[in-house]
């Protein structure tokens, strides 16, 4: 159990980016009007668009008030109405090519990637869901493919086309090959994939006091905490993942004996939950190296040395940020120790310090 947690936490998708945080761009909406400012969009507060005028107004939009969000990067949102059976609901998708024939967008939900296409003024998801079979007594696990099914149907009229869709992956840069090859260069916006927009990375200074309720799974008896202080350095402002690297101090009591160590900590952070002001993520304590001091008053020595020690060890945190630039955050570590929470967790602080606030 411990190492399947652990690799689905390592091996997440690494970065998604098709979201709008602090940037300068144009709303267009329904009522014609056109505002130019600072944009701020996020997939988990879904009809909220946040906007700063250029005079310091702000403003919030839902979905069907806006029409499009053009940014200065390049990149280009639209608002469709996505209708199911049993919903309709409108949708603020990332433009990949925009057609009088058929247009291709997508969309993060819930820390995953999905694409839809447009035909006709109707809207399409494109799925490819896990499907259970039984064969001799035993479940499979496996996919239904149903994108192609839907692209066949909306491309039916070129099936030169249709008969390359059993290669064609659900991943942009297939798709894109696909819906260019079907409109034949009528396009009137496409992104270019290969720019670098809103890939800046950034850094943070964090801080933050740990109380411990054990040690390599012994619990403390006494009393155990931590001070640590170190950088965190986000792949992007736009992304969900971390790295967090940090010099620590820890004091340690099981009994009489006493240990205190000094070390440089490797951490790894993703949010699964990301709004304008919080953020919920998991996180996994990778790997402490450093000096370690243990003293044994009843068997009358002490033991000193260098140690380096494999963690993989998971937890929970929540991040507040009360302004632009800095934010508190709590955390409960050590998940695989039930027994010891809510004992090992951790409070602390953390500044941003990069070219624009992290938000």
């Amino acid at each position: 159990m411990k190492l399947k947690l652990i690799l689905f936490l390592l091996f997440f998708p690494v970065a998604l980016y098709a979201q709008i945080q602090s940037q300068k761009g144009v709303i267009a909406l329904k009522n014609g009007d056109n505002l130019t400012g600072s944009i701020t969009y996020f997939y988990d507060e879904p009809n909220e668009i946040r906007f700063s005028g250029e005079q310091g107004a702000k403003q919030v939009f839902t979905a069907e008030q806006i029409s499009e969000i053009k940014l200065d990067n390049g990149e280009k949102f639209v608002a469709k109405r996505y209708t199911t059976n049993a919903d309709s609901v409108s949708l603020v998708l990332k433009v990949l090519i925009e057609s009088p024939k058929v247009s291709l967008y997508k969309r993060e939900e819930n820390s995953s990637e999905y694409y839809y296409v447009s035909k006709d003024n109707a809207l399409h998801r494109l799925e490819n869901n896990n499907v259970y079979e039984n064969q001799g007594g035993k479940k499979y696990l496996r996919k239904d493919h149903k994108y192609i099914g839907t692209l066949s149907s909306l491309l039916y009229d070129r099936m030169d086309i249709v008969q390359q869709l059993e290669k064609t992956t659900l991943k942009e840069g297939s798709l894109t090959k696909i819906i260019r090859e079907y409109n034949q260069g009528e396009a009137s916006y496409e992104w270019q994939g290969n720019k670098k927009a809103g890939k800046e990375p950034n850094w943070v200074f964090f801080t933050q006091y740990s109380k411990y309720g054990f040690s390599k799974n012994i619990p403390i008896e006494a009393r155990g905490y931590g001070n640590m202080a170190g950088l965190q350095y986000y792949f992007s402002k736009h992304s969900r993942h971390s790295i967090k690297a940090s010099i620590d101090y820890s004091s340690y009591r099981f009994g009489e004996e006493k240990a205190h160590s000094y070390a440089l900590g490797l951490r790894y952070e993703m949010a699964f939950k990301k709004a304008e002001k919080y953020s919920a993520y998991v996180l996994v304590h990778l790997l402490d190296a450093g000096y370690v001091s243990y003293s044994h008053p009843e068997e009358g020595y002490n033991e000193n040395g260098l140690r380096a020690a494999l963690r993989l060890s998971p937890g929970l945190g929540f991040e507040s940020k009360l302004f632009p630039r800095m934010a508190v955050y709590a955390e409960i570590n050590h998940l695989l120790v039930l027994e010891e929470l809510p004992r090992s967790f951790s409070i602390g602080l953390k500044y941003d310090f990069g070219k624009t606030n992290w938000k």
